[in-house]
């Protein structure tokens, strides 16, 4: 025995006890009943520790108790882990439990054992596992299990010396016998009482054999009877056990009478068990005697008066069949087939009654039954009814072989008789209709119900049965094509469902083929093909009605695909020339005053930065400045907002991978929209390049992820994602957006989503649903002029409660990527060289002057490009920049570019301008050769833009 023990008895070495294994620190060993009892026994912790081994278990396994100290019970079996954890959490969360299981012993891998599991009630941490297999003989002595218990006299329960022993029976969950030589009940445990009901101390005295049920007590005196006569051996059986009550409980019980004078026996309540398998058993019987009884087919069984060898010769066999077969058992529906009014009639009739021997028909269908192995299955049996009609059955019969030898057999039989005159009927009505079927042009479509579908249900339950329990059975060649397949066989089968690509079009359609009695005529549906195109139809629906219940729908489709696509385009450039005419007479207000406005901007930007750069840090003005300064940057903001959705912004586009933009963005993405949404990028590695201003598609980035974070105001996510798209015939957009190739930038959320209605005004200017204070209406409207002077297109596809998709597409472009890098300005570049300023603004001259002249620049101004011309002309300086208003009376910046090139061609040309009015790009986009500072400007910005036109580096002022 292996454990905790503080007596060194026996084999098993002796290890310090510990406070929290008592109970086996108290064990002895030698004559105690653990070690001679005649089972192999562990106890094991939850973890499969063991914690005790008994010296049966020791001996049938040819292992030292001490060798089993540091081991796991897992480590012992052949089973898998999770299934040794998956038995030890049932052993400790019932009762008992039983398994299966093999050990990795050399001398025992192929033995089997059956474990039963007990809790010790005083020991919750612990299970004793009892070893069961099929023979086994014990080394041990019956004798020291009879050691452990002293007897008292007769009617008084046995002392048991044994602490361990006396837990173990006292505290087991299973109930435990304990008899005298007489079979006298001298020794019950408190599970034996609660199993049968009885009050402690009752049963002492009473013969074991008035605790069985009385139909088992003969089998139990048997068994005392050949135990007398033999040696002593282990008894194991289910048995019937009667409580005090009356009432009977079952018992699968493992017993051992002992030379001693001692019989014990352990019982498993399986009362639980038996009951729900009877149950089953009776609800089985009475099932089947019901369809018996009531199937429309007829069911018989038929057996011989003497059974014969399957081994004769098989004309034998069937003549021995007509002879000696006769109706053991049938249902109605089998005496009806015969002419019978009850089954009672056709019981006992033998075969030659029912089934004319001279008839080839009969002759060979019982040949073909012994041929086929003594089973057939639907097989047809043609013959004449009593007044000579033909009749036609479907036959099914099974024999049953015993020791070699046909004993009955069982068979059902359906009648088809009508069925079969109607089939050449229908045959011919086929004929025609497949003809008409294969030849039509237009798509002709066969839907059956699985099953048929009842016509009391509401209309929305009746829409979903449709979607989801019918499916295509039949349909012709111009079906199958029409949907992108070769063969018929490749769309037979199909739900429903599948043909329809929204939800609600597909209800819509089934609504009113329900409103219109299962009938309607030229409804237009939305579908997708096998390709995942668009596909429209105008349906034609008939439902078959069968005993009020649908069984199938016929269907008639017209493909008008192009004249709806059709439609849709011309809808779509409606909608964008009514969307670009309500923003051309904003964008040219915008135009108008942009000009005078970003020069009054400008001229207050650069002296509030150029009075903060000269305030002391503590300074109590700073605070005013600062205040201004914001006001003014927002006012710029405005601006360049208008210019935006009124495409009248100037651009600096460049080849880029667009994944490179998101990649910048993205690092203060998550400050921008805050924690509680998650972000996720699915940028596709090989996208192509893109003609765009890196800076406005951050713009239109920040734009849609604000939209998307005040539609998910609890949290949720925001995906951005980029793909490479080809628009070609096959996609709808193609009407309204060219041919070709496209990168396709989607950003998407699953917030609150948008109605139609408000999908219809989401790009208008000063369109907004958010409450009065908190939103401009600018945002979206801002991201269309962007993507439209962009030469792009966006598409918007959202529904309330399911989230909003915007979907960018620019054209893709084959050309090498330039590289996006993210610039940050820690210092204001200086330099030295000489600076021709042109700005008829006096106030901006002045302003831009003073900036270039703290940062060390030699600074020459002139109010207009006639004067600048005459001073480049007479200067005896070297001009290294000309740094040039556009838009100025007389001659524009740009031409005074080109005739101060005439005069030095070294010369470097930086434009600034609030609106370019098409003089120095086109259509908004600037050329790559040219440099542009937007006004309104900060000094940084002025320093920066005028070092990047000088293309030198220089120094720098903090």
């Amino acid at each position: 025995m292996k454990q905790q023990f503080n007596k060194p008895f026996g084999t098993a070495k002796a290890l310090e006890p510990k406070d929290e294994h008592k109970l086996f620190s108290e064990i002895g060993l030698g004559a105690t009943f653990f070690d001679s009892i005649p089972s192999e026994i562990l106890i094991v912790n939850q973890k499969g520790e063991i914690y005790a081994a008994n010296e049966s278990f020791c001996q049938t396994f040819d292992v030292e108790s001490i060798d089993l100290l540091s081991r796991n019970w897992q480590e012992l079996v052949t089973s898998e882990k999770n299934e040794i954890d998956e038995f030890l959490k049932k052993a400790f969360s019932q009762k008992s439990f039983s398994c299966e299981i093999k050990y990795k012993f050399d001398n025992h891998q192929d033995i089997g054992f059956h474990i039963d599991s007990t809790r010790l009630k005083n020991e919750p941490d612990y299970v004793a596992l009892f070893h069961k297999k099929s023979s086994k003989s014990h080394s041990i002595s019956d004798k020291k299990i009879a050691s452990s218990i002293t007897p008292k006299s007769e009617n008084e329960s046995f002392e048991l010396q044994d602490e361990f022993f006396n837990r173990l029976v006292k505290f087991a969950q299973c109930p435990i016998f304990i008899a005298d030589e007489n079979y006298k009940l001298r020794l019950l445990n408190s599970g034996a009482y609660e199993f049968l009901g009885y009050e402690s101390g009752e049963l002492l005295g009473k013969d074991i054999s008035t605790i069985i049920c009385p139909t088992d007590r003969s089998r139990f005196e048997d068994l005392k009877n050949n135990l007398k006569e033999n040696s002593p051996k282990e008894i194991s059986g289910e048995w019937q056990y009667l409580r005090k009550d009356g009432s009977l409980v079952w018992g699968d019980s493992y017993s051992r009478f002992l030379p001693e004078g001692v019989f014990i026996s352990f019982v498993n309540d399986i009362t639980e068990k038996k009951q729900k398998v009877t149950k089953k058993l009776r609800e089985s019987e009475e099932e089947y005697k019901a369809f018996v009884k009531n199937s429309s087919e007829g069911i018989w069984c038929f057996g011989l008066d003497e059974p014969f060898s399957t081994e004769l010769p098989i004309e034998e066999q069937v003549q021995r069949i007509f002879d000696e077969a006769r109706i053991l058992k049938c249902n109605d529906a089998m005496a009806q087939m015969f002419g019978c009014k009850e089954a009672k009639d056709l019981i006992n009739k033998h075969a030659y009654e029912l089934l004319d021997r001279t008839n080839s028909v009969n002759v060979a269908y019982f040949r073909s039954f012994i041929e086929s192995g003594y089973q057939i299955k639907d097989v047809e049996k043609h013959g004449k009814d009593a007044n000579g009609n033909n009749t036609y059955f479907l036959n099914n019969l099974t024999g049953f072989i015993e020791n070699g030898k046909f004993v009955k057999a069982w068979g059902t039989q359906r009648d088809i008789t009508k069925l079969k005159e109607n089939e050449e009927r229908i045959l011919q009505s086929e004929e025609r209709y497949r003809v008409f079927i294969k030849q039509s042009s237009q798509e002709v479509a066969r839907f059956e119900f699985n099953p048929p579908m009842p016509l009391n249900l509401s209309i929305e339950e009746q829409i979903r049965y449709i979607r989801e329990n019918s499916y295509l059975a039949e349909c012709n060649q111009a079906m199958a094509k029409h949907y992108g397949f070769e063969n018929i066989s490749d769309i037979i089968g199909k739900p429903f469902e599948s043909f329809i690509n929204s939800v609600e079009e597909n209800s819509l359609l089934l609504s009113k083929f329900i409103h219109s009695d299962y009938l309607i005529n030229d409804v237009e549906s939305e579908e997708i093909d096998n390709d995942g195109s668009e596909k429209y139809y105008l349906n034609n629906l008939i439902g078959i009605i069968e005993k009020n219940k649908i069984v199938r729908m016929w269907g008639i489709q017209n493909n008008i695909t192009q004249l709806k696509q059709a439609e849709k385009a011309h809808l779509v450039a409606e909608k964008q020339l009514r969307q670009a005419q309500k923003i051309e007479p904003i964008g040219r207000l915008a135009g108008g005053i942009a000009h005078d406005f970003n020069n009054f901007l400008a001229v207050i930007m650069l002296n509030v930065d150029m009075i903060n750069m000269q305030l002391p840090e503590d300074d109590p003005m700073r605070f005013r400045i600062n205040e201004i300064k914001s006001v003014t940057d927002n006012a710029a903001k405005m601006v360049k907002q208008l210019l935006a959705f009124g495409r009248k912004q100037t651009l600096q586009p460049h080849p880029i991978v667009l994944n490179q933009v998101i990649e910048e963005f993205s690092k203060v993405l998550g400050t921008l929209i805050g924690e509680h949404i998650e972000i996720e990028l699915n940028l596709a590695e090989d996208l192509g390049v893109c003609y765009v201003d890196p800076n406005q598609i951050t713009q239109v980035l920040m734009n849609l992820a604000v939209n998307s974070r005040d539609a998910m105001t609890d949290g949720g996510v925001l995906k951005i994602e980029t793909d490479n798209l080809l628009i070609d015939e096959n996609t709808f957009k193609h009407k309204a957006q060219p041919k070709g190739s496209y990168i396709q930038l989607s950003v998407s959320d699953n917030g609150v989503g948008m109605d139609n209605k408000t999908k219809k005004h989401v790009f208008e200017p000063f369109f907004t649903t958010k409450e009065a204070g908190k939103g401009t209406g600018l945002g979206l409207a801002t991201v269309y002029g962007i993507i439209k002077q962009s030469k792009g297109f966006i598409w918007v596809d959202s529904k309330l409660g399911e989230g909003t998709t915007f979907k960018v597409h620019f054209p893709r472009i084959d050309k090498s990527a330039k590289t996006v890098k993210s610039e940050k300005v820690k210092a204001i570049p200086r330099g030295n060289e000489t600076i021709l300023l042109v700005e008829d603004e006096e106030q901006i001259r002045q302003a831009a002057s003073e900036v270039l002249k703290v940062l060390g620049y030699d600074i020459i101004e002139a109010q207009n490009g006639d004067e600048a011309l005459d001073i480049a002309k007479k200067s005896d300086k070297k001009i290294h920049l000309l740094l040039t208003d556009v838009v100025m009376p007389r001659m524009n910046g740009r031409k005074l570019a080109e005739n101060m090139k005439n005069i030095n061609p070294d010369i470097s040309v930086l434009f600034m301008s609030g609106y370019t009015d098409d003089i120095i790009s086109r259509h908004g986009v600037l050329d790559e050769n040219l440099h542009f500072l937007g006004k309104p400007f900060s000094p940084i910005s002025l320093a920066t833009k005028v070092r990047e036109a000088l293309g030198t580096e220089s120094k720098s002022t903090e």
